[in-house]
């Protein structure tokens, strides 16, 4: 049982890695431009569609093909800010049904492009075995990579000049603007930046989802970013690695809690369903999350 345990929490800690990373961008459009993106969740699809198509044109894996999804990944945010959200990103009821649109648009147009059907990444590289608990090689490296990564968001927000100027931004606009901070250059390159890291977010993905990816896998990953954030504390980058913990525990803990203790029951169609309800529990005895929304 103890085997399993500890199992159970390192596949924990590995889902939890990528689900932080996907709020982590999230969270950075909720603070600095005060909206909702509904779109973050196809940006993340898109990310998984490009690690697969790299392993299939280029033989990448999806650690190697990183670059190639950041890189899409701020052309397409720049793109989407540029045409879109420029014009709407001081009405944030508006730009939350504009986001929802794009993310129909996307959503489909990868259905007609890449078809519905569930496609996959065969990268194995064995596993490693200690003391009874075994872990795929895949794993590690996925988790290594999406470490280094938050690492490196950690950098850019609080180390750099951008950084800096986000959080200022999305702590007082007005203020950050009489300072002399290019709010507009900010909220450009912060969209970009956050689609970026939903494009990687969904490349390293693609290691953990066996039965593959499809084009309207959107709509879980959304609602777990909403869970997430709002566990944490919308627009708190912190609250986004608290939330993401929380959630990849949590759904890793609670299939094997009902397989042990509930007989006759689907342990994963509940799991949804209990991580939903701790998030509603949590927002009625703490709507402002975990630790408190606002900029850190």
């Amino acid at each position: 049982m103890f085997d399993l345990i500890v199992q159970v929490l390192v596949f924990g800690v590995f889902v939890a890695a990528i689900y932080s990373l996907q709020a982590l961008g999230f969270n950075i459009v909720v603070g600095a431009m005060r909206i909702l993106n509904l779109a973050h969740a196809e940006f993340v699809v898109l990310g998984a569609y490009i690690s697969y198509w790299a392993w299939v044109f280029f033989g990448f894996n999806p650690i190697q093909s990183i670059p190639l999804s950041a890189l899409l990944g701020v052309i397409t945010g720049l793109v989407s800010y540029d045409f879109l959200i420029k014009r709407l990103v001081y009405s944030a009821d508006v730009a939350l049904v504009a986001t929802f649109a794009l993310s129909l648009v996307l959503k489909e147009g990868m259905k007609i492009f890449w078809t519905a059907n569930y496609r996959g990444i065969p990268w194995t590289l064995g596993s490693i075995s200690f003391n009874g608990i075994t872990v795929p090689i895949t794993y590690i490296y996925t988790l290594i990579g999406s470490l280094v990564l938050i690492l490196a968001v950690y950098i850019i927000m609080y180390k750099t000049y951008f950084g800096k100027a986000c959080r200022a931004v999305a702590f007082d606009r007005e203020t950050a603007a009489i300072c002399g901070v290019n709010v507009e250059r900010i909220l450009r390159y912060g969209f970009a930046f956050s689609s970026c890291l939903a494009f990687v977010s969904g490349n390293l993905l693609t290691v953990y989802i066996s039965s593959g990816i499809n084009p309207y896998m959107g709509q879980v990953i959304m609602v777990k970013c909403l869970i997430i954030v709002t566990l944490g504390g919308l627009g708190n980058p912190w609250g986004a690695l608290i939330g993401g913990l929380t959630i990849g525990m949590l759904e890793q803990i609670i299939p094997v809690v009902l397989m042990n203790y509930v007989p006759n029951i689907e342990p994963f169609m509940f799991t949804p369903f209990i991580y939903s309800l701790i998030f509603i529990l949590i927002l009625l005895l703490k709507p402002e999350g975990i630790l408190g929304g606002g900029v850190q």
